[in-house]
């Protein structure tokens, strides 16, 4: 589904001649990434809890810790990619909207129980 509307997106001549980036979509884009990043953690920890399933539909239940890393770490960088390619009002409703998906999907983890918990 992502694939389908970043190929629309992109594909729509009258919406990609980006607009020049300013330090208003990099501030978001920055949001957007410690969500992501945030929602990327919180999956890694469903690995190894008892009992909790991804609810993710790509990933699937049970994805390894490479099938998540290569996802997050894809998605990340194709949400910078395509945030890159389009033209305002469009970037900010781009990068709005996936905000507010990985704060739900933040929400909705913290409300089973997982928590902030990063190890290096």
């Amino acid at each position: 589904m992502i694939k389908v509307i970043a190929f629309l997106i992109l594909s729509n001549p009258f919406i990609c001649f980006a607009d020049e980036w300013t330090p208003s979509d990099t501030a978001m884009e920055i949001l957007y990434s410690g969500l992501h990043i945030a929602d990327w953690n919180q999956t890694l920890q469903i690995l190894d809890a008892e009992g909790h399933k991804e609810a993710n539909k790509i990933l699937g239940e049970y994805p390894s810790k490479d099938q998540v890393n290569l996802y997050f770490a894809g998605t990340l960088w194709s949400h910078y990619y395509i945030a890159n390619k389009l033209s305002q009002p469009y970037r900010a409703f781009w990068q709005m909207f996936w905000m507010n998906i990985q704060y739900n999907a933040i929400k909705h983890n913290k409300g089973r129980g997982l928590r902030m918990n990063f190890k290096f």
